[in-house]
């Protein structure tokens, strides 16, 4: 899955978040290209929270491979230099 590293700061405190996409195959027939396709948010660090999965859309279909690598970000949690502009 792709990852994209955003600080978003706010009212509350600043939310650090990793958006996850997957590139998902077409539909045969009708739209056969390969897309990339929002699979949702780990939010790893906000108002003391622990870290928490987040989906605002259904999400593609996901494997066991894609499920225990969103449950490891989680586990990993905030790393201050994921966040670092590069």
């Amino acid at each position: 899955m792709k990852q994209e590293y955003e600080i978003s700061p706010n009212i509350r405190g600043t939310r650090y978040v990793i958006h996850l996409s997957k590139t998902v195959k077409g539909w045969p027939g009708f739209a056969p290209e390969s897309y990339e396709a929002t699979v949702g948010d780990v939010i790893v660090k906000y108002d003391d929270e622990i870290p928490y999965f987040q989906c605002h859309e259904a999400p593609p279909i996901l494997s066991i491979e894609n499920i225990e690598e969103i449950v490891a970000i989680m586990k990993r949690g905030y790393i201050e230099s994921d966040f670092k502009v590069k």
